[in-house]
């Protein structure tokens, strides 16, 4: 049972099909927003319905395009501009995460645009099983709310990409004790074909291997 602190303002988002209704408690929201499979059995508590797709849209390449091409320019209180708030010897950095921004917050920010308004004018905020948990999240929070975070248990079989990923793992080991790396290095398959490397990670790899720095690419 989702247990709440009966704070006026209060509001649900259930986010999945699968939510089982009857965990809730008459009055323990006010305000509940989800499929329209649950209308029934939630005014039924007397809570009010708000239909999770009627403030949900499909999402525009074009207008996350936009969005991306804006932040890098925006302003800190201080004048600072984003892009340029973190440099490591002249390189900044946000480029090196800026098409994870584009994915993880720009394409589902301009989908869920009208949700993330509509529960600004609630002060706790209840999200159950919610896709993009770092947008809502800190979205939500820059408008100073209480945010709780929800996803039920689920029950799933590991799929047999783990069980590969563990056994490799243990064959590796033996290798990075004898190397005695410890700097593991993440990145992605966009190679520049020259250099063999992420092309957005080129000063990292031209600093570790200045300073003889062993690592261990993944």
């Amino acid at each position: 049972m989702i247990k709440t602190s009966k704070f006026r303002g209060a509001v649900l988002v259930v986010f999945d099909k699968d939510f089982n209704p009857s965990h809730l408690l008459r009055g323990e929201f006010g305000t509940i927003v989800a499929d329209k499979i649950f209308k029934k059995h939630i005014e039924d508590l007397g809570c009010e319905f708000v239909e999770l797709e009627a403030l949900v849209g499909t999402g525009s390449v074009y207008e996350a395009e936009n969005l991306l091409e804006e932040f890098p320019n925006l302003l800190f209180d201080d004048g600072s501009r984003v892009s340029k708030s973190v440099n490591y010897r002249g390189y900044e950095l946000w480029w090196v995460h800026y098409n994870s921004f584009f994915q993880y917050f720009c394409i589902p920010y301009v989908k869920y645009v009208n949700l993330l308004e509509f529960l600004r004018s609630f002060s706790v905020i209840y999200l159950y099983r919610v896709p993009y948990k770092s947008l809502f999240y800190c979205y939500l929070k820059a408008y100073e709310k209480k945010v709780q975070l929800f996803d039920g248990a689920r029950s799933k079989p590991l799929p047999f990409g783990v069980f590969l990923q563990i056994f490799l793992t243990f064959i590796c080991l033996p290798v990075l004790v004898v190397r005695r790396c410890r700097l593991l290095l993440f990145t992605s398959d966009k190679f520049n074909g020259s250099r063999n490397e992420d092309f957005r990670m080129g000063f990292i790899y031209d600093e570790l291997r200045n300073r003889n720095i062993p690592f261990v690419e993944f």
